[in-house]
């Protein structure tokens, strides 16, 4: 009997350990997530760069968390649309028979996009075509950044976890209205203008 009653007592002995393990994985793994989150969270900056045969509005992820950018919204001025071919083919194409796109190719990127820590992605990419016109090819030129000094992007992103962040926002309006002025001015090369921003700041 008193045997009986010795197997009884380890029995629970065993399960109360077990039970304690399982807690205290549970726990430990609460904490790692959390200590995680705080320290892995993504850090967008924006990316804009001028060159000959390219102009390029990216997004770069700066901090170890992993970034995935959900939703994209453009905006020309105060009109708002929710692809860039859109606003592209109506303020740069359409209203434009001899304009922007007889100099440049809108090469279109997929979304969702997926940012791993330092990795970056295109929101906007453009591809100067082959001229051999010169003339014609700085006034496209002039034509694109024009359009760009009043294009604004908002985007909404979050990280493995599916944490809630604020939307960010890509306003770098004076930026291309800089080079814009630098034409305008007689520089006949910006060749590898770049810029770079926080967008949370």
């Amino acid at each position: 009997m008193e045997l009986v009653r010795i197997e009884i007592v380890l029995s629970v002995l065993v399960a109360m350990s077990a039970l304690a393990s399982v807690l205290l994985t549970v726990i430990s793994l609460k904490v790692q997530r959390d200590y995680q989150l705080k320290i892995a969270k993504p850090l967008p900056r924006t990316i804009s760069l001028v060159r000959i045969d390219k102009a390029r509005i990216g997004i770069i992820d700066k901090e170890p968390g992993t970034m995935l950018i959900k939703s994209i919204k453009y905006f020309f001025n105060d009109e708002e649309f929710e692809k860039f071919h859109q606003l592209w083919q109506k303020h740069f194409a359409f209203n434009h028979p001899d304009g922007v796109h007889k100099g440049y190719r809108l090469i279109r990127q997929p979304l969702p996009a997926i940012l791993m820590p330092g990795s970056s992605v295109s929101i906007i990419l453009l591809e100067a075509k082959q001229m051999d016109d010169l003339d014609a090819y700085f006034e496209r030129r002039l034509m694109l950044l024009e359009g760009l000094s009043q294009l604004r992007i908002e985007y909404t992103y979050t990280d493995i976890y599916d944490s809630k962040f604020p939307s960010a926002s890509i306003d770098n309006r004076g930026f291309f209205k800089r080079k814009l002025q630098e034409l305008k001015e007689g520089a006949t090369y910006i060749d590898n203008s770049f810029s770079e921003t926080n967008d949370m700041e």
